[in-house]
This record gives structure tokens, C-alpha cells and sequence, in this order.
């Protein structure tokens, strides 16, 4: 039997007491993705069962099972779209009058 950890600060039990609860957390993702698996697995089954039964049924010149009902997803409700508020035009902005910087003179120089 292991012996349980005592802290002595405050901080390492906050510590932790919060390392458990990320572990739990942690171990219930792990659970509810087993969970996913396990009712894939089973999904699959079903369905390759039902393919050979038809299968099966078509060699023997038997009547096939029924088909399986579709399952069909949830649709997502559809977002509403934006509404978009048409701005008021405005007249066509005049364009500023560039000033033609004259160059200076170049100096000659001397030899």
C-alpha cells in the first residue's frame, strides 16, 4: 500500500489538486472516444453483416433481407446571413493639385 503525499504548501496542494482534476478530465475524453469507437465498430459490423446476409441470400436464391434504413445526420441549421446596410454614395472626391517642385540649377564644377 502506497503511502498518500502530504504537501507542506499551500501551492503544492493547489498543484496538485489541480493535476487531478486535468486527469480526470483526460480520462473522460479517453472514455467518451472509446465509447465513439466501440459504437463505430459496432456500426460496421451491422453493416457488413447485412451485405454478406444479401449476399448469401442471392446465392442461395433466397429472398435478400430488407435494406437498412439510412441513418441520416443532423442537419446543421443554416446561418442567417449578415445584413448588409447599403451606405449612401457620396460625390467622387476632387484630387489635390500636385506642386511641380522645380529642380535647382546644378552648380558646375571646377577644374
Amino acid at each position: 500500500m502506497a503511502a498518500k503525499y502530504t504537501a507542506s504548501s499551500s501551492t503544492a496542494r493547489e498543484q496538485i489538486a489541480e493535476l487531478k482534476k486535468q486527469k480526470r478530465l483526460v480520462r473522460d475524453i479517453e472514455a467518451k472516444i472509446a465509447a465513439q469507437a466501440e459504437e463505430d465498430a459496432a456500426k460496421k459490423k451491422m453493416l457488413s453483416d447485412h451485405r454478406i446476409a444479401t449476399k448469401l441470400a442471392l446465392i442461395a436464391g433466397t429472398e435478400p433481407p430488407p435494406p437498412l434504413a439510412p441513418v441520416e445526420a443532423p442537419k446543421p441549421e443554416p446561418e442567417p446571413e449578415p445584413v448588409v446596410v447599403a451606405e449612401p454614395k457620396t460625390a467622387p472626391k476632387a484630387k489635390a493639385k500636385r506642386k511641380i517642385l522645380k529642380k535647382s540649377p546644378k552648380r558646375k564644377k571646377d577644374t
